[in-house]
């Protein structure tokens, strides 16, 4: 569980989830897109790069972060999208499917930073 997760902490706690010898549930509230980078596994830099032409990953964070909802939001949907990807790619290679990822959204009058990543595993 990672509440206020900042930048590369987010992109930690998923790679630390993942990469498990079972990979474990996990809820990511995300926050503070362009801190932290330094603590982003290697891996997590394409979640950036695929969001924004050329990789300007400077650019996408500056939007997920701004002030207007709209441009916000789809900024954020983007660099989460990307994170769940290479989530999804680290299982992949490991042989691992039973984990399902989504991004999920609670009341931007909650936070303007509303968007949360739930990966659990799957029943059956």
């Amino acid at each position: 569980v990672g509440l206020h997760a900042c930048g590369g902490l987010t992109d930690a706690i998923l790679d630390r989830a993942s990469r498990q010898a079972m990979p474990a549930s996990f809820l990511v509230c995300t926050c503070c897109f362009g801190k932290n980078k330094e603590l982003r596994p290697a891996p997590f830099d394409a979640a950036f790069a695929a969001g924004a032409a050329g990789g300007e990953e400077r650019t996408l964070c500056r939007l997920a972060d701004c002030q207007v909802a709209e441009v916000s939001s789809k900024a954020m949907h983007a660099v989460n999208a990307g994170r769940l990807e290479v989530v999804g790619g680290i299982l992949a290679g490991k042989g691992e499917g039973g984990l399902e990822c989504e991004i999920k959204s609670f009341p931007r009058r909650w936070s303007a930073k509303n968007m949360v990543l739930r990966g659990s595993r799957r029943r059956g």
